[in-house]
């Protein structure tokens, strides 16, 4: 977990230039941020670590703020050794469930974790209760939680490793005050859990030999099904989040890697667990990942992660959205170089602004969605000036390309409700 500053980004476009807000919390001193979860208030909260305030060390911390990024408050807990916010969801109560480690410590610029950690605290983030589980000598760590319908909490993680049975407890179910009801022990780490429409639970990792790892529990702690999704013996597979898809069975998104980087991964599995398709995307050498995935109100797909293949430098995030199927046609997007116009604002819930100047017979471009399809056209005569576009469309992924008779690249924007 190497460190960085932690930030919030939103965009909420307003005529004729603003183009939203951008906010960065912390001091001189490393922050880390992890998840970001909208409140039931239109607010934002924050988790992660801080080194800035606290006991000592890395203190696991949240953010409140308000719908604009202000912070409201925040919250340290934690001694004087490393201690992370994992994740964390709002409760019944309003109170807040957070899971993640305490007692770490540093390893060559890497935060390893000692014990997992379950935080239970009130709507202002003030502790109602903690709970740690795991044993000395091993590295424990929750890395989502949710409460569940009885009232109680599950959670996904990987701790507890047995050197006998080479496995660890890699689901955990407690009751409302967080005391541990049972436990799940499998050769993988889980980092997505979710109760389903039928009551159970599913659950996505990663095996401790690079298969893909996915299980369906019940409510009791037994096994409806388990199954393991793996390549040759150079390649890996994990899952970091899974969505339950309305009809049938369930989206995966992850990553998929060799000896030559690693691949963003999509798969689509049945209710009992079986491959209907899977997809990747990127290049090798470089390395892409999908952290999480969304079924769209029209059965299409969108994911985000971090990518070095689409990169203009180094790592970026990533958006893509694809078909019902993981198929994206069409249109590809690379880095636009030596344009005479821009885009000012890729991102937008109403209007993209594109600048541009000294072109005599005026500008004339294409807009396409995720699918290749070409939706729109964008005209004007002048020579130069500012051009809005995109408050008649549904929210998605557009990409704009200058009509050419040469092979030009075509660039992502983004509408946002």
């Amino acid at each position: 977990m190497k460190k960085s500053l932690v930030f919030l980004l939103t965009i909420m476009v307003t005529l004729p230039v603003q183009a939203g807000w951008i906010k960065a919390y912390g001091t001189e001193m490393d922050e880390i941020g992890q998840v970001v979860e909208q409140t039931t208030d239109g607010g934002y909260l924050i988790t992660g670590a801080t080194e800035s305030s606290g006991a000592g060390g890395f203190d696991a911390w949240i953010v409140k703020t308000d719908d604009v990024g202000d912070i409201k408050w925040t919250k340290t807990y934690g001694g004087m050794d490393h201690d992370m916010a994992e994740s964390v969801q709002q409760t019944d109560d309003g109170g807040y469930i957070i899971t993640g480690f305490k007692n770490g410590y540093d390893y060559y610029d890497w935060m390893i974790p000692e014990d997992l950690w379950l935080i239970k605290t009130d709507a202002n983030g003030d502790t109602l209760w903690t709970k740690t589980y795991g044993v000395e000598g091993t590295s424990d760590i929750g890395f989502c939680v949710r409460q569940t319908s009885d009232g109680g909490y599950i959670i996904s993680c990987g701790m507890d490793f047995s050197q006998v049975t080479h496995d660890a407890i890699a689901v955990m179910k407690t009751d409302a005050s967080g005391d541990s009801l049972w436990t799940y022990r499998a050769a993988a780490s889980t980092y997505d859990v979710k109760e389903i429409s039928d009551g159970n639970y599913i659950v996505t990792g990663s095996t401790y030999y690079g298969a893909l790892f996915l299980l369906k529990i019940k409510p009791d702690g037994t096994i409806e099904w388990e199954k393991n999704y793996e390549g040759s013996d150079e390649e890996s597979y994990s899952g970091y989040c899974i969505q339950e898809v309305s009809g049938n069975g369930f989206i995966i998104s992850g990553t998929h890697g060799g000896s030559e980087g690693e691949d963003i991964l999509l798969a689509r599995v049945n209710s009992e667990g079986d491959t209907v398709w899977t997809r990747t995307y990127g290049e090798n050498p470089q390395y892409d990942r999908a952290n999480w995935v969304l079924t769209e109100y029209d059965g299409n797909y969108i994911f985000t992660g971090s990518t070095e293949t689409w990169a203009s430098a180094g790592t970026d995030l990533f958006i893509i959205k694809t078909d019902s199927a993981g198929n994206i046609d069409a249109v590809l997007e690379n880095p636009i170089t030596d344009l005479d116009f821009e885009i000012l604002t890729t991102v937008g819930n109403q209007i993209v602004l594109l600048m541009y100047s000294d072109r005599p017979e005026g500008i004339s471009l294409e807009v396409f969605d995720a699918s290749g399809r070409m939706v729109d056209e964008i005209r004007s005569l002048s020579s130069s000036g500012t051009v809005s576009w995109g408050q008649n469309h549904t929210p998605g992924v557009y990409f704009i390309k200058e009509i050419s008779d040469k092979p030009l690249t075509a660039q992502k924007v983004i509408l946002v409700r």
